[in-house]
């Protein structure tokens, strides 16, 4: 079936339509939203005293990120074991 011109406005959407890049972030924003409503919800529910959150000192930052076993230095340092050729591990841990 050939569509006439005005029959373009009433093509009905498929899920293989894409969507427009602002209806997007506009539909992120929103579930973001959505999103903070529903935590606020459980929190006033759970009637918290204290913040759920709170701000890292510098020792606990530095701490989680460079001595933890699943910090920053660790990752690096197991991506490194994994490659087998001298020069590439001596080029990757230069750039670190």
């Amino acid at each position: 079936m050939k569509l006439r011109p005005n029959d373009e406005k009433l093509k009905i959407p498929t899920p293989f339509d894409i969507p427009d890049p602002k209806s997007l972030k506009d539909t992120r924003i929103q579930n973001v939203c959505i999103t903070v409503d529903k935590i606020k919800h459980v929190l006033r529910c759970m009637e918290c005293e204290e913040a759920p959150l709170k701000c890292f000192t510098d020792k606990e930052t530095v701490d989680m990120l460079w001595r933890d076993k699943d910090g920053v230095k660790a990752k690096v340092l197991k991506v490194v074991n994994l490659m087998t050729d001298c020069e590439q591990k001596k080029e990757a841990l230069q750039k670190v």
